[in-house]
């Protein structure tokens, strides 16, 4: 690569001065001098800033600047960050330059200093700056290139932002605006995705005047696939709650998973089920998905309806279980994300390990429904979170959280409450 045009810039009184500096720094230069342009130092700062803002294609390159006594620290400043800025290198001169100013103008190629330096220490100095620029082109264009990559790769980030942030909004629209009224039941319910979309789903909602269809799915996996699955999970088991019984309502999403497989295995996890809201009756399917549970008692009771892993096999049948709710009970359906929430605190368990049976007993200590005359079950979820919120690698939640919990309100609290 042939060595750039020095620039010689200074102001017009100073200009003799610095041509016969550069005469006798070229009769001190090893070997031949390079050639060399004459610039006043204001259409230097003018030539800098148009190149900055790319309205000039040429480059400054190699400088000697040649300043009047008493120039403004401020200029002096402002014109040695133009020239960093542009990859410029060489010397600013001033006679008596002060140190402070010689501090903030030395860098990146450039040299601040008194205007009585030697010509043999320009010379030698330049030329070792213009020996390693063939180095510098080579890195300039490098990272041109990088920067230019980083651009793109920058929209891409962007963009996936928006369309995830879409997605969000979008699986926000498929769970219920807000929890049904039903005379004597209390709701609650906790949905917290891992990233910015959820593979859990849930519903609760009145299909007629005293029945209450209800359900937690976990598609297996997380993130955008996931979510996608819970849009098929959610129109099947919706699709189905006035006509179907929960294990019909299952038997037909499963197989709408496994028609909608076309060679990539697509897999759920589910728990629906359907409440008379004047018996306090429940009728409840799962199929694959954690026990929903009965709280209230000393200890939480398992209702063990066990069906396969929906979207397998084709065919499958799943059975139901009946039962009642009593006076200030609850029956919580979660999906698995609770097994890894809570770790172990036992002292003598193995560090790090973790507990999946821990989270039964985070549920049986809340403060659910029937513990106290003003208890609520939204008050009891929110304890929940809380507690999840507690637990180190909280921040980083392993899994989807999902929670709805359907409490029978003592018989006290349904009078205080229609009071």
């Amino acid at each position: 690569m042939a060595e750039p045009t020095l620039m010689l810039a200074s102001s017009s009184d100073g200009a003799q001065e610095l041509h016969a500096l550069w005469q006798r720094v070229s009769n001190a230069w090893p070997g031949t001098a390079p050639e060399s342009e004459s610039i006043d130092v204001a259409d230097l700062a003018d030539a800098l800033i148009a190149q900055s803002e790319g309205q000039q294609s040429s480059s400054v390159c190699a400088v000697i600047v040649l300043l009047d006594e008493g120039t403004p620290k401020s200029t002096i400043i402002a014109l040695a960050h133009l020239l960093r800025d542009s990859l410029a290198f060489g010397f600013i001169m001033m006679p008596g330059m002060p140190e402070d100013i010689r501090e903030q103008v030395s860098g990146g190629g450039l040299v601040g200093v008194a205007a009585d330096l030697s010509p043999d220490a320009i010379a030698t100095t330049l030329h070792a700056l213009m020996g390693r620029q063939d180095s510098v082109g080579v890195l300039q264009r490098e990272l041109k290139i990088l920067s230019s990559f980083q651009g793109g790769v920058r929209q891409e980030m962007d963009r996936m932002h928006e369309e995830l942030n879409l997605a969000a909004a979008i699986q926000q629209e498929l769970l219920p605006a807000e929890l049904p009224t039903a005379e004597g039941l209390d709701f609650g319910v906790m949905f917290r995705p891992a990233t910015y979309v959820s593979g859990d789903i849930y519903d609760a909602v009145m299909i007629d005047d005293h029945r209450l269809w209800f359900f937690v799915a976990d598609a297996v996996g997380h993130g955008v696939p996931a979510a996608l699955l819970t849009m098929i999970i959610s129109r099947s088991l919706r699709g189905g709650a006035k006509s179907r019984t929960p294990a019909e309502a299952m038997t037909a999403l499963n197989s709408d998973l496994v028609r909608t497989q076309r060679g990539r295995s697509r897999f759920a996890t589910a728990v629906c089920g359907v409440i008379d809201t004047r018996t306090r009756e429940v009728t409840l399917c799962t199929a694959g998905h954690p026990p929903a549970l009965i709280l209230g008692g000393t200890e939480p009771r398992a209702i063990e309806s066990g069906g396969a892993l929906l979207g397998v096999f084709d065919g499958e049948p799943y059975e139901q279980e009946s039962f009642v709710l009593g006076d200030g009970e609850t029956l919580l359906l979660y999906s698995d994300g609770f097994e890894t929430a809570f770790p172990d605190t036992d002292a003598g368990a193995e560090a790090g390990k973790l507990d999946t049976q821990a989270y039964l007993g985070e549920f049986a200590k809340l403060p659910w429904i029937g513990s106290d005359d003003r208890a609520t079950t939204a008050n009891a979820i929110h304890c929940l979170a809380q507690r999840v919120d507690c637990q180190a690698g909280s921040l980083h939640q392993q899994d989807d959280l999902t929670a709805l919990a359907i409490a029978v309100l003592p018989r006290t609290a349904q009078r205080t409450r229609a009071a």
